[in-house]
């Protein structure tokens, strides 16, 4: 087993030998004042230097790290906890425009409110000594808790531009609003938030698709005058709709209902066509599902989203209104539908069942018709796995390629029809 600590005071007491200081940082810390369980632990040293821990085998360098971080293991009935991180205390100095252009500063003369004056937000800037449980609070963490404010700590703020989507992000978390002040700051973050890998964003958007209200996480980018910087297509929906009043507040209210992550990604999307719809036919948006796919396209590709991310966009922008008229489809057309279209169906319909029992207006009817929608693709699906080429040979039919490519969408076709018309009859 590797050398490791009893618990966090046995550690802290290892670092005063060596002659440190150890604080528990971040939000760990905020998480405790709180009053919920934090899922990570982060420590930070002060009166320390690299070289103090150098072939001490209790701590473990991360390697590629920008500045000192060792992982360190509790031990505890001979089980061993690992990857606590512990930090040096740290400054930093920017040099350029990037998330990651800095330079750090460690060493024995770095201070605790050295280090606690380069974080982000108020409410992460705080630390306790594990020695002594005291708090150290110096920017007004613990009343912004209290207020329910996301408040940045210093002018260095706008030094990393991810900073304006954790504060969006933080807003969402913990359903806080966010000070005017670092309002006025992210607005004038701009050009650097352009800078930003879109990887880096999708990140922080996915992140923000899994808080209980991710509309929190666009509305602060809106009122900081930034959504239009990643997100222009979602900016462009602020215009008249028949549903919650613009186009915008529709998205945003559906897309808090919806129940994944993927599923809320396609709820932000599939109402792209909008914004490009014809002003003076507003608030109404004919054809909006076939304009929207290349804008919900366009963003998945901005973003480096992953492949089915990218897929979900172009089906929920194209199909969202199609899936909503499946009870009056033919049955050719809508076993063809169902047949071609792949593994997301099912998917594209709760998102489009979202779209129509969340909005202002949408209630029991909505959700009665959508029942009778999923019931009909079940039997579609039923005809198809009961039909099969297999059954089509065994059945003597000799066709070849594309006629029986036909011949077994017939087949399947008139079991739908066989199927229908019995439940019809009430069989």
């Amino acid at each position: 087993m590797k050398e490791a600590f009893e618990n966090e005071l046995h550690l802290a007491e290892a670092i005063q030998a060596m002659g440190g200081r150890l604080y528990l940082v971040g939000g760990a810390v905020r998480d405790q004042i709180k009053g919920i369980d934090a899922h990570d632990r982060d420590y930070m040293v002060t009166g320390l230097s690299f070289d103090d821990f150098k072939g001490h085998p209790a701590f473990r360098k991360i390697a590629g790290a920008h500045f000192p971080v060792f992982l360190v293991d509790f031990a505890e009935d001979d089980t061993v906890f690992c990857n606590v991180e512990l930090a040096l205390a740290r400054k930093e100095r920017s040099t350029g425009y990037g998330h990651v252009d800095f330079d750090t500063i460690t060493g024995p003369d770095v201070t605790l409110e050295d280090d606690l004056v380069r974080r982000d937000f108020t409410i992460n800037a705080m630390a306790k000594d594990v020695l002594t449980g005291e708090f150290f609070d110096p920017h007004g963490g613990m009343d912004d808790i209290e207020m329910g404010v996301i408040r940045h700590v210093s002018e260095a703020f706008s030094e990393d531009p991810l900073r304006v989507f954790r504060a969006a992000r933080f807003a969402a978390r913990f359903e806080y609003d966010v000070a005017q002040e670092t309002i006025a700051m992210m607005r004038s973050m701009r050009d650097s938030v352009r800078l930003l890998p879109g990887q880096r964003v999708f990140d922080e958007l996915v992140k923000a698709l899994a808080t209980r209200q991710p509309s929190d996480f666009f509305q602060v980018l809106d009122r900081a005058e930034i959504l239009d910087v990643w997100f222009p297509e979602l900016a462009a929906l602020h215009v008249p709709d028949r549903h919650d009043g613009t186009a915008f507040e529709h998205t945003m209210t559906v897309m808090d209902s919806g129940r994944s992550i993927i599923e809320r990604w396609g709820l932000l999307v599939h109402d792209f066509g909008k914004g490009l719809t014809d002003p003076s036919k507003h608030p109404q948006h004919h054809g909006h599902d076939k304009l929207g796919i290349e804008p919900a396209k366009a963003l998945a590709k901005r973003l480096f989203a992953p492949s089915r991310y990218t897929e979900l966009a172009e089906l929920a922008a194209k199909d969202h209104m199609r899936i909503k008229r499946i009870l009056e489809m033919r049955p050719a057309k809508l076993v063809r539908f169902v047949a071609t279209y792949g593994t997301e169906l099912r998917r594209v319909i709760n998102i489009s069942m979202v779209d129509s029992f969340a909005r202002e207006g949408g209630g029991h009817e909505d959700l009665i018709h959508f029942h009778a929608i999923k019931a009909r693709v079940r039997m579609v699906h039923k005809a198809i796995r009961e039909i099969t080429g297999v059954s089509l040979i065994d059945a003597g039919v000799t066709l070849t390629g594309r006629k029986f490519g036909e011949a077994l969408m017939s087949a399947r076709i008139g079991r739908f029809k066989q199927l229908e018309k019995k439940i019809r009859q009430g069989g």
